[in-house]
């Protein structure tokens, strides 16, 4: 899955730091998560020196939108 990412032409999240020191996290061109201040510099930090994908992972797991991959395994068999 990381070269299916790695290379796509329009990576699924992109992220913009206002003047408020505020970061906007979008998905496609809907805003999905706004992090205040406070949040927007530990979240700088973590983006030091990673890759793309990095990035990517960082992003979805800060707005919640990636699985954990045990969804199966948890629902009730019949």
């Amino acid at each position: 899955m990381k070269d299916k990412i790695e290379n796509l032409p329009n990576p699924p999240f992109e992220f913009k730091i206002t003047k408020q020191n505020k970061t906007l996290i979008y998905r496609g061109s809907k805003l999905v998560k706004t992090l205040s201040p406070n949040k927007t510099a530990a979240f700088q930090s973590k983006l030091v020196g990673k890759s793309n994908f990095e990035v990517q992972m960082i992003l979805a797991k800060v707005t919640g939108a990636y699985k954990f991959g045990n969804e199966k395994a948890n629902r009730e068999k019949d």
